[in-house]
C-alpha cells in the first residue's frame, strides 16, 4: 500500500537499479559508523524496494563516546551542533507542514543519553512550536556499562524538561515478552526491536 507521507518522503527519477524509491524523513546521529552503516546497508526495508535511509541524512564520527553522559552532552553535542542543525534544516524544508520530531535513542550508552538529550534540546531551541516525543530504551539490569545507571537518570532529567513526552521501553520486560509471545529463546536485536516498532506504530499508526 501507499506509504505515510508523514514518515516518508517521495523522490523522483531513477537510479541505475531501477526507480527511486521514497526515503524515510529520518536523521541518523551517532559517533561512531558501526550502527548507521549496518542500518542503512542491511535493513529489511532496502529488500523490498519499498523505501530506504537517505545516507545524505546520516551523521557519525569515529570516537564514540566511551559510555560517558558528559562526554556525549558536552564534547560531541557542541562540536557537531552545526552540523546536525544543517541536516535537521534539510529534512524540514522538504515537509509541506512540519508537526513535530521524534527522536529514539539508548540511554545505556554515552552517545544515545548525552548526545541523544543535547540533540532534543537542539530541536526544541530550534523550533520551539514544534511537538516533541522522545523514545527511549531503558538498559538491561545486568550489563557491561556500568555506568549505565547514571546515563539514564541524567538524560531522562533533561528530555522531561524540554520533551512533551516520554515513552520508555524497559529492555528486560521486552526480552521477557519476546520469549513469552514470541517463543524465541534467545531472543536478538531484531526480535526486540521488531516488538518497539509494533509497540510504536500502534500509537502513531492506529487506523492502519
Amino acid at each position: 500500500g501507499e506509504l505515510p507521507r508523514s514518515f516518508f518522503r517521495s523522490t523522483e527519477g531513477k537510479t541505475k537499479r531501477g526507480p527511486e524509491v521514497a526515503r524515510a524523513r529520518a536523521l541518523m546521529i551517532d559517533m561512531e559508523p558501526k550502527a548507521i552503516q549496518a542500518t542503512t546497508q542491511r535493513h529489511r526495508a532496502k529488500s523490498t524496494g519499498t523505501w530506504s535511509y537517505d545516507t545524505c541524512r546520516c551523521f557519525y564520527k569515529q570516537s564514540g563516546s566511551a559510555n560517558n553522559w558528559s562526554y556525549g552532552y558536552m564534547v560531541h553535542g557542541p562540536s557537531s551542533c552545526d552540523a546536525i542543525l544543517e541536516l535537521m534544516r534539510k529534512e524540514v524544508e522538504s515537509c509541506d507542514r512540519l508537526s513535530g520530531f521524534m527522536l529514539t535513542s539508548s540511554l545505556a550508552g554515552g552517545t544515545g543519553s548525552g548526545m541523544g538529550a543535547y540533540t532534543t534540546e537542539l530541536v526544541r531551541d530550534n523550533y520551539p512550536k514544534s511537538v516533541i516525543v522522545n523514545q527511549v530504551v531503558w538498559p538491561y539490569d545486568m550489563g557491561d556499562v556500568v555506568v549505565r545507571g547514571y546515563n539514564s537518570i541524567l538524560t531522562l532529567s533533561h528530555l522531561t524538561r524540554v520533551s512533551d513526552g516520554v515513552i520508555v521501553f524497559d529492555n528486560d520486560t521486552v526480552h521477557k515478552t519476546a520469549r513469552s509471545l514470541l517463543g524465541v529463546k534467545a531472543p536478538g536485536f531484531l526480535d526486540i526491536n521488531g516488538l518497539i516498532g509494533a509497540s510504536m506504530a500502534s500509537a502513531l499508526l492506529p487506523c492502519r
